[in-house]
């Protein structure tokens, strides 16, 4: 997995240009040796912080295979449950 919630401050708290920076150096590089690259999650869908998913797939040279999505409500409907 790329970055957990680049755009939270409690988590990798990246920057956009940063983030595709690290993931061309050190992850994109991986697929060749048959790794699966999953793009990273996010924390929030409103694109309100310094990290953009969008951008970041611009600016990478690898892409990834999957996209990740992280969702709190389903983990606390489980934790209810």
């Amino acid at each position: 997995m790329g970055f957990n919630e680049p755009d939270g401050s409690g988590q990798a708290n990246m920057a956009t240009a940063s983030a595709a920076a690290s993931w061309n150096k050190d992850i994109g590089p991986l697929k060749a040796k048959g790794a699966t690259l999953i793009s990273p999650a996010t924390a929030a869908a409103t694109g309100n912080s310094l990290f953009s998913l969008s951008a970041f797939s611009k600016a990478i040279t690898v892409q990834w295979d999957i996209t990740a999505y992280v969702s709190y409500l389903l983990l606390i409907r489980m934790l209810i449950n």
